[in-house]
């Protein structure tokens, strides 16, 4: 719910200062030049979008949004009683990628020659790959693994504020709906005692509405 709301705030928030900036246009406007090429650039995740104006109220977009990263980790564990002691050092790998590519058209209107409001339907596809291992000094090895596809279906609204010809912001919301397969699979083995050995692995679909954040571009277009 609070993400919910936080959603609707950053987006009415931003049209709502570009309606006002608009405001100011009416009275003094700058001639802008159609360009038929765009360049989206989000700022607050890595992704790019490239925009082709079929004409200048019609625009055809496809995009692409990645995130790669690694981790390692060491973990000291000490257990004792009377009978017993035992010390455990662990190294923790985790691999963690995901993509996702979009299609889709747009149709603009314009409220000045600085200010234009846009929307229209997209569909898209997104892959992530998680993958973890863990080995210790006790001669145990875990793995994980965890496989999401997503085929989804949206509609995006949005307005751009254009400084000039050649560069502008942008702001988007696009909320779709989303089924997704997931795969998952764990092990443990013992290098000692191979039949404490075990394999776990579990599948599920699912069918779900996404929210997501709206999203602000810095726009190159040429």
């Amino acid at each position: 719910m609070r993400q919910i709301i936080f959603n609707k705030i950053i987006f009415c928030g931003s049209i709502i200062f570009l309606l006002f900036l608009s405001i100011g246009d009416l009275k003094a406007q700058d001639t802008i030049q159609y360009k038929k090429n765009e360049i989206w650039a989000n700022f607050f995740s890595p992704g790019v979008t490239y925009k082709r104006g079929l004409n200048s109220r019609t625009f055809f977009k496809v995009g692409i949004t990645f995130d790669f990263n690694k981790g390692k980790s060491d973990r000291n564990s000490f257990y004792s009683d009377d009978n017993y002691n035992s010390f455990e050092h662990s190294n923790l790998n985790q691999n963690n990628q995901s993509i996702s590519v979009n299609l889709g058209i747009e149709k603009r209107s314009y409220l000045s020659s600085k200010v234009t409001l846009f929307h229209g339907p997209d569909l898209s596809y997104g892959f992530s790959d998680y993958r973890a291992y863990t080995n210790n000094n006790l001669n145990l090895n875990d793995e994980t693994s965890q496989n999401t596809q997503t085929i989804a279906a949206g509609y995006t609204i949005g307005a751009v504020y254009s400084f000039n010809s050649y560069l502008g912001i942008g702001v988007s919301w696009s909320p779709r709906i989303y089924y997704r397969f997931y795969k998952g699979e764990s092990s443990s083995r013992s290098n000692t005692d191979p039949h404490t050995n075990r394999l776990n692995s579990n599948k599920d679909k699912s069918l779900g509405i996404q929210l997501n954040t709206p999203s602000v571009n810095l726009i190159l277009k040429f």
